[in-house]
C-alpha cells in the first residue's frame, strides 16, 4: 500500500511537471503588479523592485513603447532603428534580473523565448515568417520582412 501511494504521488508530481514545467508555462510570481505607466515614471524606485524579487508590469492595449531593431548576418546588417511597438490587447510582463516572462492574464506567464509556450498562452495556432525581394523603378531592390503569429 505504501508503494502504491508512493507510486501515485511520483505520477502526480511528474504530470504537473510535463504540464507546466516543461511547457515553459509557470503561476504568477508573488511580486508587485505595476502599470506601465508607473514604470516609465519610477525608474529607480522599479530598477531596485527589479533587482529584489521582479516586478509585474501591466501594459494596456493601446500602449506603445519604443522598439529598436538591429540585424546582424554574416552577409548583411541592418542598422539600429528606432519604431514604435503598438499592444493589440492587455499583457503582463514578469521582469527580474534572472527572467522576461509574458502573459495575457497576469496568471500564467511563458518565457518570452518559448515560442509553444507563448502561442499556448495566448491562444494562438499558427505563426509565419515571411521573406520577400522586390524592385520596383522609384524604390529600386527592395526586401521585406514580415512576422505573424495568430
Amino acid at each position: 500500500m505504501r508503494k502504491l501511494k508512493w507510486l501515485l504521488l511520483s505520477g502526480i508530481a511528474l504530470s504537473a511537471l510535463c504540464c507546466f514545467g516543461c511547457s515553459g508555462i509557470t503561476r504568477a510570481p508573488a511580486v508587485k503588479t505595476v502599470p506601465l505607466s508607473d514604470f516609465r515614471q519610477n525608474q529607480e524606485m522599479i530598477g531596485s523592485e527589479i533587482a529584489g524579487d521582479g516586478l509585474i508590469v501591466h501594459v494596456p492595449a493601446g500602449e506603445t513603447v519604443p522598439l529598436e531593431v538591429a540585424v546582424q548576418l554574416p552577409f548583411a546588417q541592418v542598422d539600429a532603428g528606432e519604431n514604435q511597438l503598438r499592444f493589440t490587447r492587455d499583457i503582463y510582463l514578469f521582469i527580474s534580473t534572472k527572467a522576461i516572462l509574458l502573459s495575457p492574464d497576469g496568471v500564467s506567464f511563458a518565457p518570452i523565448y518559448k515560442f509553444k509556450s507563448i502561442k499556448r498562452l495566448f491562444g494562438a495556432s499558427q505563426g509565419s515568417l515571411r521573406i520577400g525581394f522586390g524592385a520596383n523603378k522609384e524604390r529600386g531592390p527592395t526586401v521585406s520582412v514580415g512576422v505573424a503569429l495568430k
